[in-house]
C-alpha cells in the first residue's frame, strides 16, 4: 500500500534531520506550513521491486529510497514559489516556479539508480559544507565557472557544469557554491541579484579597506585568501564595479576583468588587486569574509 502524504513527508524530513542538517529540515518545515499534503503527495516513488530480496538488500534499498524522497522534497520546495528568488531588471524577491510538469520524472531518471551516498551529495548541495574561506580561492583558481540551466534537477557540487558565466559577481557566487561555502538555497535566491540592495543582502556589507584616490604608488592592504573583493568607482552609476576572489598576497581570480594591460578579460586567476583597482583611479574597495555571508548556510 502506498504511503500517505504525511508519512512520506515525515520520513523525508527525518532523513534530512538525521543525515544532512537539522537546520535544513526545520527550514523546509517552516516553508511548507499549510501545504504539507500537496508537498507530501509529490514524494511518491511507486512500488518496490525488492520484496523477495535479502534483508540486507532491502535495508539498503530502503535507505536509498529515503534519501531519494528527501532530495525530491528539497527540489519541490526550493525550485518552487515557496522559495522566492531575486529576479527582474531591477531584482526583487519573486515567487518563481522553476519546475516543469514532469520535474519528478526528470529527477528520478537521473537520481533513481544512484546510490544513497551519491544522493546524499545531491542533498548536501542545499547546505553549506565548508567553514574554510580559502576553499573559495581553490575553486576560483581552478577555472572559469559554469552552471546548468534551471531547474538544477541533477545538481550536486560534483555535477554543476554547463554554460560559462560572463559576469564577475555571478562568477564569485558560483565559486562560493562550488567551494561549499554557500548553499544552493543561497545561490538560487541571489544569483540574479543586480542592485546595491540585493547584492548587499546577498553578501553583507563587508569591510571598507580603501576609499579615495588610488595612484601608481598606492597598494591595497593585505586581503586574506578566499575573501571576496568588491571594487568600484565612487559614482552612483558605478556601484556594481568589479567582484573577485582573493588568492592571497595581493592576487585575485575573476571574470570580466580589467586587463591590466595584457591579462585576459573573460577569466584570469593571476590578477592583482592593485592593478584592477588602479584602473579606476579612485573609488572604494570592500572585503567580504565568506564565513560572514548572511544566510550562506
Amino acid at each position: 500500500m502506498a504511503k500517505e502524504a504525511e508519512t512520506r513527508l515525515s520520513d523525508a524530513l527525518a532523513y534530512i534531520r538525521l543525515n544532512i542538517s537539522r537546520v535544513l529540515a526545520n527550514h523546509i518545515e517552516d516553508l511548507i506550513a499549510g501545504q504539507r499534503d500537496a508537498v507530501g503527495n509529490a514524494l511518491a516513488l511507486g512500488s518496490r521491486w525488492d520484496i523477495f530480496s535479502s534483508s540486507a538488500s532491502k535495508d539498503a534499498h530502503t535507505q536509498q529510497r529515503l534519501a531519494l524522497r528527501a532530495l525530491l522534497l528539497c527540489q519541490r520546495v526550493y525550485f518552487s514559489p515557496l522559495w522566492p528568488c531575486m529576479f527582474g531588471p531591477v531584482a526583487v524577491p519573486t515567487a518563481m516556479d522553476w519546475l516543469p510538469a514532469d520535474w519528478k520524472e526528470q529527477s528520478l531518471a537521473y537520481w533513481g539508480s544512484k546510490t544513497e551516498a551519491e544522493i546524499r551529495n545531491g542533498l548536501r548541495a542545499f547546505i553549506a559544507t565548508s567553514d574554510a574561506a580559502d576553499h573559495a580561492a581553490n575553486a576560483a583558481v581552478r577555472g572559469q565557472p559554469s552552471a546548468p540551466l534551471m531547474p538544477y534537477l541533477t545538481a550536486s557540487r560534483d555535477n554543476f557544469g554547463g554554460q560559462a558565466t560572463a559576469t564577475c559577481y555571478d562568477a564569485v557566487m558560483l565559486w562560493l557554491f562550488r567551494s561549499g561555502l554557500v548553499s544552493l538555497r543561497w545561490l538560487l535566491r541571489y544569483r540574479s541579484a543586480n542592485s546595491q540592495p540585493t547584492l548587499d543582502e546577498a553578501f553583507g556589507a563587508g569591510t571598507v579597506i580603501w576609499n579615495g584616490a588610488f595612484g601608481p604608488n598606492d597598494t591595497l592592504p593585505e586581503v586574506p585568501r578566499g575573501h571576496v573583493v568588491h571594487i568600484f568607482e565612487n559614482a552612483a552609476t558605478a556601484w556594481r564595479g568589479h567582484w573577485m576572489i582573493s588568492t592571497g598576497r595581493g592576487g585575485a581570480a575573476g571574470c570580466n576583468n580589467n586587463t591590466e594591460g595584457t591579462l585576459p578579460r573573460h577569466y584570469c586567476n593571476t590578477l592583482t588587486l592593485d592593478g584592477q583597482f588602479r584602473d579606476f583611479g579612485q573609488g572604494t574597495a570592500i572585503v567580504i569574509n565568506p564565513l560572514q555571508i548572511p544566510g550562506r548556510l
